[in-house]
């Protein structure tokens, strides 16, 4: 049960303030986080990357008109990995939640069920 607006970031000054009120001077949300929720709701936009000494090794970009989802960026993320032979990391909630709120999320060793010849793999969201 996610409450919109989210929790309270920063006050943004409502326009149709009254002076009098004090309680009612500032309208509170997440502007850009907000905004960012409801564009993903038409689709995704990812730029998946791989790191191996601060050198990129993999480089692909992703859009899909499904919605951002675990099951979606599992299937988007097995198919760039199949294409390039590389192992798949293992997607959690944790990993959405970071790619919607921050923009992207990042997979070390420990994400993956196999041994991996880089250092990281990185997955950047880019609102459409």
């Amino acid at each position: 049960n996610r409450r919109y607006p989210p929790k309270i970031l920063f006050p943004v000054p409502f326009p149709y303030s009254n002076n009098k009120n004090k309680k009612r001077q500032f309208f509170f949300y997440y502007p850009l986080v907000f905004f960012f929720k409801l564009s993903i709701i038409n689709g995704m936009k990812l730029w998946i990357r791989a790191f191996k000494r601060e050198k990129i090794i993999l480089n692909e970009l992703i859009v899909d008109s499904a919605p951002l989802s675990v099951a979606n960026l599992s299937a988007a993320l097995r198919d760039v990995c199949d294409k390039k032979d590389l192992p798949c990391p293992i997607i959690t909630e944790t990993n959405l939640n970071n790619l919607i709120n921050f923009n992207h999320t990042k997979f070390k060793q420990s994400d993956f069920l196999e041994k991996i010849n880089f250092d990281y793999l990185e997955i950047g969201n880019i609102p459409k």
